[in-house]
């Protein structure tokens, strides 16, 4: 009972939130409120992307946190959700030197409401350079090993 009952009023709740002689609007599109970093960063950054609706309801068991990012040029890095809303990409390794980083949320991506981004989400970062670095100079970081 309680089941048809509820099936008659989401038509009749439709019905009433419209004005006559207008057409039902859409649902706005999936936004990205925040992404980090931005500008100069950490060799080892945190990449966070917060959207303004859920994606991933149930974390881990619903959408592939790695399926969301992009990054070019690639590192190692684990994928997780840290809440519905919430997407973060940690480097497993410390990050090339001097290197600009482009991070992609892609368009596939979809909320729990059905709705998408209007267009793959672009952002970018960069890296520190060396402790030496100059141009024409290699980079070096700790651990690396100096060839001649």
């Amino acid at each position: 009972m309680t089941l048809l009952l509820l099936g008659a009023l989401v038509p009749l709740l439709t019905v009433v939130s419209q004005q006559p002689g207008t057409t039902p609007i859409e649902s706005p599109r999936l936004q990205v409120l925040r992404a980090t970093p931005s500008g100069d960063a950490s060799d080892r950054p945190t990449i966070i992307v917060i959207f303004d609706r859920p994606i991933a309801p149930r974390l881990n068991a619903s959408v592939d946190p790695a399926t969301v990012l992009s990054v070019s040029p690639a590192f190692a890095a684990r994928a997780r959700w840290r809440d519905p809303v919430t997407v973060v990409l940690q480097p497993l390794d410390v990050l090339n030197a001097d290197t600009r980083y482009t991070v992609t949320v892609s368009a596939k991506l979809q909320a729990t409401d059905g709705s998408r981004l209007a267009a793959a989400y672009k952002f970018s970062f960069r890296t520190p350079g060396g402790c030496c670095s100059r141009p024409g100079w290699p980079t070096a970081r700790p651990g690396s090993r100096v060839s001649r």
